[in-house]
């Protein structure tokens, strides 16, 4: 199902938005993290995308991948869900971890 998080925007122009990571991952079972996925879905539209963690490491210098919807001006508060998955065979062995990811959302003023 994923976790609940929100996104406000308390500016008066639509934003077009972006999601990266910010710095690469924490990685020592050697992971790999094109095999990683985020599923994020707005939950007032249902729009659902997914990137693979190495997607969204390698997009940030670039500001990031788009996301589907636009965040209205003035919002009250948007609210997301955000789960994580993995392929089988994105790592060998008994157990892995990744971590230190670090989220990050950036918008762009929508011009009509």
């Amino acid at each position: 199902d994923g976790n609940t998080f929100y996104l406000k925007n308390t500016g008066s122009a639509a934003l077009a938005l972006k999601m990266s990571i910010g710095s690469t991952p924490t990685n020592t079972s050697s992971v790999d993290l094109s095999k990683v996925f985020v599923q994020i879905t707005r939950t007032d539209t249902t729009a659902t995308q997914t990137f693979s963690l190495d997607s969204l490491t390698t997009s940030s210098a670039a500001g990031g991948l788009a996301l589907t919807d636009n965040l209205l001006s003035s919002s009250t508060g948007t609210a997301y869900k955000l789960s994580v998955s993995m392929a089988a065979d994105a790592f060998t062995g008994s157990n892995a971890s990744i971590g230190a990811i670090d989220f990050v959302f950036s918008g762009a003023a929508v011009i009509n």
